[in-house]
């Protein structure tokens, strides 16, 4: 690892996936580009007793979510994709 700007090597990653990474590596010629991909429009997070399960946090913990967030949502997964873009050309 020479660069890192975020907190990836704390995401859990299962078994399976390692063996995934490693055919990865093997393939790489030039190096290789991670993107932890987060979406900052769900937090905060707030308290609620119930919601909608797609929402859910950990309980009591529910994701901010209104039709702006929605939409910032969408956008920003546009511009994460474009990022991949350039990185795999």
């Amino acid at each position: 690892m020479e660069i890192t700007a975020d907190c990836a090597f704390t995401f859990n990653i299962d078994e399976d996936a390692w063996e995934v990474i490693d055919q990865v590596k093997l393939k790489a010629e030039d190096g290789m580009v991670g993107l932890a991909v987060v979406d900052f429009n769900l937090w905060p997070v707030i308290i609620r007793p119930w919601g909608e399960k797609e929402y859910l946090y950990k309980w009591p913990y529910y994701f901010s979510r209104s039709s702006n967030r929605l939409k910032n949502s969408e956008e920003l997964a546009t511009q994460w994709a474009k990022i991949a873009d350039v990185v795999l050309k």
